[in-house]
């Protein structure tokens, strides 16, 4: 029996789902920048795009307001909201970053890298699952009971 095709697996469109995102969000991102941040008791996560970048950074609670809406923010030149925003200049960036790592601790990795990092990966994955099932099936008997004419 031969095992069903690559396109039909769930494995394969997750993964095509996954890049496509990150494809999006890589062509949406120069020039804007988007933040999400959530609180834990006494810290605060958040995930940040900005200039075909992603960031992602924890803190202490009391530098939590440089990323709620409507408070003055760890950097006076631009408030941090959760929406799009256009960035203004190379300046700006700079103090950002410069700012946002005195006050917290994280990484930034470009999205390039970062689909490249999926593709390392989600293509391993399919390829030992297409060598599992074709050995599996491979070594299955025939539906019929292996025999290639039935008996009369």
């Amino acid at each position: 029996m031969k095992p069903r095709p690559v396109y039909r697996w769930k494995t394969f469109w997750l993964g095509i789902f996954i890049l496509t995102y990150l494809g999006w969000a890589w062509a949406t991102s120069p020039g804007t920048m988007t933040t999400t941040a959530i609180t834990i008791p006494g810290r605060w996560l958040a995930v940040t795009q900005l200039d075909s970048q992603v960031g992602f950074f924890h803190g202490k609670s009391s530098t939590l307001s440089s990323f709620t809406p409507g408070t003055p923010s760890a950097t006076p030149e631009w408030d941090f909201a959760f929406e799009r925003r256009p960035s203004r200049s190379t300046i700006d960036h700079v103090y950002w970053e410069s700012a946002l790592r005195r006050y917290s601790r994280g990484f930034i990795i470009t999205h390039w890298l970062l689909i490249l990092l999926f593709l390392a990966l989600w293509i391993p994955i399919l390829a030992l699952r297409w060598m599992r099932l074709n050995r599996l099936s491979a070594s299955a008997p025939a539906p019929d009971g292996g025999q290639i004419h039935p008996e009369p």
